[in-house]
């Protein structure tokens, strides 16, 4: 080769030096250096392979003076193929070019390819690529040729992995940031000092700061309260000190002097064995705090709710006797007289003392009085006419009942109690007057929502009750619920109205949602469920005359001064009576006198053996027994499974003496 040529080859290997250099891709780098192989003598066409990491196949990246007959034929090798088995060798190959790819023979002559020459790049003892070229005027590459190309190829193999590792980073990072946008909390990242150095969009979005303030100098600690930042200070000291703190909570600032709860999760970044940063998440953990409150106040309301549900039962035992004694009282003093005047009175406010203990029932959420279809509409209709001739007249009530259907299973008596409540309540959010609007809509709701208090999956009806009032500080709305709470003035409602609310709501599978601003109003909801189906119990309300009857009675209750007070009643409308202070008491007298006994009534709570027990044991004793169960509860779970077992039905404590008559009265001729 003459001087002149090894300047030429020279020249190539410079430019070929020059244009890795400027290249990032590893792609554009072979496709350059393809081309300037092309300007040293005897090399005419030619390709570059890319050896697939992973399967060994080779594919073709680029390629000079190449027919698109022959391109399509030589464009992919298997790695079983012999040319991927041949080049996989990693050393320079020098053949005609029949003898590397006889089975494109044909292709090959009208290509009127003669030699080829097959060189690794390679670095470290890994084959990055293969440079593929070939000649149609000679019939060998001279040793010249052969050096130069040998020579380039040994000499891009170090830069050619360097574009290839930039590359790889690239795509990394690249990667990294498109993950970080797709995640729904903050990802970030900080330097020794804790400032920013990344943060993805969803950052912006949650703290209000942008770009500009990140390019100022953004640190983390302007993203903590000021009473966290102390603390943060030491966490992230003992972050970059190796520590693995896993997760911090703080409350954390947005640009608008607005807090909100995070956590955050980190991990140290090192570089050259030395600590430079930070890198983690950082999550809102607002809805979390909200579901959590909910969840601690309705387990609150539910240890209430069972002490209430306790007291209630109590009181209920007591005020049978009181309730009891004035009805006979009432019955027995001539009408008119000073005695007759104060029973009636003790009667009264017996009654007044019952409605409250009921109160209790329905927050403890004992039960249902009544079970049967109810349509909220009508009951909305009825409550908005009742009101309508009694609210203040600077107060206006609108509806707007979107809801396709209205129908519920449950106690009409306590729907329309608490829908009478929540508009009353709403009457006294607006002394100045004001506007009261009532609305339904249905709602699917799927199982497991999100929220302290889950409905099974299914159509509900919600109703909402809004008013433009003075409305209730978040602080106070975990609290509206509980029992004798109130923001009324003294003197002014009991405060067992919502806690009655929360209790039915929830006993007739609801729920009850709250949306209120102090000076911006109150709207409360209740979701309710669809009615499957239309069930009755017919339970007697009757308040007609007194129901006189004749025949025996067995009462079976563990507490003595009901025992008392029921068999003088049951005395006075003409029925005989034995009575028992236990169920095994009751099997004893129901073995001697059983054919005698037209009715027995069972208290439920009794200790050793309960009302369900002592049924059942009657029953084995005579299973045409006629029994009502008494309790101090409502219609609830265990009320409906002494029912289902075959109970005529129930008669709810304290006793009223024409309810007790006419309950008794049907019972013994089966009408119910």
């Amino acid at each position: 080769m003459a001087k002149q040529d090894g300047d030429d080859i020279l020249r190539v290997q410079r430019d070929i030096a020059i244009a890795i250099g400027s290249s990032t891709e590893l792609s554009s780098a072979l496709e350059k250096t393809l081309a300037l192989c092309m300007e040293i003598d005897g090399i005419e066409a030619g390709g570059v392979y890319l050896l697939e990491v992973g399967t060994g196949c080779l594919r073709l990246l680029s390629h000079r003076n190449l027919s698109s007959e022959f391109v399509n034929e030589v464009s992919f090798f298997e790695a079983d193929s012999p040319q991927a088995k041949m080049v996989g060798l990693g050393k320079p190959i020098y053949r005609q070019h029949i003898d590397i790819a006889p089975s494109i023979d044909p292709v090959r002559q009208r290509e009127g390819l003669r030699v080829l020459a097959v060189i690794p790049i390679m670095h470290e003892g890994r084959a990055l690529a293969f440079l593929n070229l070939a000649s149609r005027q000679l019939d060998d590459f001279p040793a010249g040729t052969r050096n130069a190309i040998e020579t380039i190829a040994a000499q891009i193999g170090a830069m050619l992995a360097r574009i290839e590792a930039e590359e790889s980073l690239r795509q990394s990072e690249a990667r990294f940031r498109e993950l970080a946008e797709l995640l729904p909390g903050i990802v970030f990242e900080t330097d020794a000092q804790g400032v920013f150095t990344f943060v993805n969009s969803r950052g912006f979005e949650f703290s209000g700061y942008g770009p500009a303030d990140l390019a100022a100098g953004f640190s983390v600690l302007r993203l903590i309260a000021a009473e966290d930042q102390q603390r943060a200070i030491k966490n992230i000291q003992a972050v970059l000190a190796g520590e693995d703190l896993i997760v911090n909570e703080y409350q954390a600032v947005r640009k608008d002097g607005s807090t909100f709860p995070i956590v955050i999760r980190s991990a140290v970044i090192v570089h050259d064995g030395k600590p430079v940063g930070l890198r983690g998440l950082i999550h809102d953990i607002t809805k979390r705090k909200q579901l959590e409150q909910q969840l601690a106040a309705a387990a609150k309301m539910d240890a209430v709710g069972q002490l209430a549900g306790g007291i209630a039962h109590d009181y209920n035992n007591l005020m049978t006797s009181i309730l009891g004694y004035a009805n006979l009282l009432v019955r027995r003093m001539p009408a008119g007289s000073a005695n007759h005047r104060a029973a009636a009175t003790i009667e009264q406010a017996a009654e007044r003392a019952t409605d409250l203990t009921r109160q209790l029932l329905g927050f403890a959420r004992r039960g249902k009085n009544r079970i049967e279809p109810v349509d909220l509409h009508q009951i909305i209709a009825d409550v908005v006419e009742l009101l309508s001739h009694s609210i203040d007249q600077s107060i206006t009530m609108t509806t707007e009942l979107r809801a396709h259907s209205a129908n519920v299973l449950g106690d009409p008596n306590q729907l329309h109690q608490i829908l009478m409540n929540l508009a009353i309540n709403a009457c006294d959010a607006m002394p100045d007057g004001g506007a009261i609007a009532i609305g339904t809509a249905n709602i699917d709701i799927e199982e497991a929502s999100g929220d302290a208090v889950p409905l099974a999956a299914g159509e509900y009806i919600g109703v909402t009750v809004t008013d433009n009032g003075v409305g209730i500080p978040a602080a106070q709305q975990q609290q509206i619920f509980e029992p004798f709470f109130t923001t009324k003035n003294p003197g002014i409602g009991t405060g067992l109205g919502l806690a009655m609310v929360y209790g039915i709501v929830g006993n007739h599978d609801g729920r009850v949602q709250v949306k209120s601003e102090l000076g911006h109003g109150f709207a409360i909801t209740i979701q309710l469920p669809i009615c499957p189906d239309t069930v009755s119990f017919p339970l007697a309300d009757s308040k007609t005359l007194l129901a006189t009857g004749s025949g025996t009675i067995l009462i079976v209750d563990d507490e003595p001064m009901v025992r008392y007070v029921l068999q003088e009643m049951l005395e006075a409308i003409g029925y005989q009576v034995l009575v028992a202070g236990s169920g095994s008491e009751a099997l004893d007298i129901y073995r001697t006198d059983g054919k005698e006994v037209d009715l027995v009534i069972i208290d439920l709570m009794m200790p050793n053996m309960d009302g369900r027990a002592c049924f059942a044991a009657l029953k084995e004793l005579d299973s045409q027994v006629r029994a009502l169960l008494s309790t101090g509860f409502s219609l609830d779970g265990s009320v409906q499974s002494a029912l289902d077992a075959g109970m005529h039905g129930f008669i709810q404590k304290p006793y009223e003496i024409k309810k007790l008559a006419d309950v008794i009265s049907k019972a013994i001729h089966g009408q119910i």
